[in-house]
């Protein structure tokens, strides 16, 4: 059963100006789904649901969650599509399962956080689209996914990254509260996991999907379209990647990292970044022409 979901109010609706302080988000994205498992794009269709294996995904980014960020995470965000709501449900229960004190809270919705539009496409098989009649056109879309549109203008990737800009507004502009000091005379948290956390304050919890992840993170490094296709911003199912944020800094107040699955990566700021791209283009690797992880397709 899912659990209790609020509606998130629009970012025109939200104050522009936080708290100070660092912000912190965890963006993650659902488990592999019965559509995932087949190569059915999915898109914005809500007819999926997780397969076995998603389920276990879920699971385990729960208890990583519960290990790791037990009683930092102060709201919950998610996308309305089934499959991001079914993985939200079971990370929960592992949360509460494997020793969070507090379950996670209500998850809001956020219609803007649903998965990229490709119209008459979804449903249909990637092989199918690959070798059929629309053929030429999948080729522009997986080369050149900034520059592609539908026969009637839609272009679907343009229209993504306004709502992952509008998203990421409401995000940053709606912090969660950072946590109340410690009664007079408590003990302070002995372990370094927990005064980091006391130290950096709430988090928030996203749950979406691989593309409109992937455009959040352009979005909030600054950086431009045309660096969509590249694998290192590539979610494979159940991936989190954790966005700090210094409120007022724009791009140059954000660093972001890998989470899971595996160790936590290294930091990663929109400068980084930007020498890593060009250290590619030098070496004669355009980093959008590597090959990414099947999982992270969408």
């Amino acid at each position: 059963m899912h659990t209790p979901l609020l509606m998130l109010a629009t970012a025109a609706t939200l104050p522009v100006t936080g708290p100070t302080g660092v912000r912190r988000l965890h963006i993650t994205r659902h488990g592999e789904t019965t559509w995932n498992a087949a190569e059915r794009l999915q898109g914005t269709l809500d007819e999926s649901t997780l397969t076995p294996l998603g389920e276990r995904q879920a699971a385990e980014l729960g208890r990583r969650l519960a290990a790791e960020e037990a009683g930092a995470i102060e709201s919950v965000v998610c996308s309305p599509l089934g499959r991001a709501r079914q993985t939200h449900a079971i990370v929960h229960a592992h949360y509460v399962a494997h020793g969070a004190a507090a379950p996670l809270p209500a998850p809001a919705v956020n219609t803007d956080l649903r998965e990229i539009d490709l119209r008459e496409w979804e449903g249909r098989l990637k092989h199918e689209l690959a070798t059929g009649a629309d053929a030429r056109a999948w080729r522009v879309w997986k080369q050149r996914p900034s520059d592609f549109a539908f026969a009637d203008g839609f272009a679907p990737l343009r229209e993504l990254m306004q709502r992952a800009e509008r998203s990421w507004r409401a995000l940053v502009a709606h912090p969660p509260p950072l946590p109340p000091p410690p009664a007079r005379g408590a003990d302070k948290p002995s372990d370094a996991a927990g005064d980091e956390r006391a130290r950096r304050g709430g988090a928030t919890l996203v749950i979406a999907h691989g593309g409109l992840n992937r455009a959040l993170l352009l979005t909030a490094l600054g950086l431009p379209i045309e660096r969509f296709s590249e694998p290192r911003f590539a979610f494979e199912n159940c991936a989190w990647a954790e966005v700090e944020v210094r409120p007022g800094e724009g791009p140059d107040g954000v660093r972001w990292r890998w989470r899971h699955p595996g160790p936590a990566g290294e930091w990663r700021t929109a400068r980084s970044e930007q020498e890593e791209a060009e250290r590619q283009h030098r070496a004669g690797r355009p980093l959008a022409q590597r090959a990414e992880p099947p999982s992270a397709t969408f």
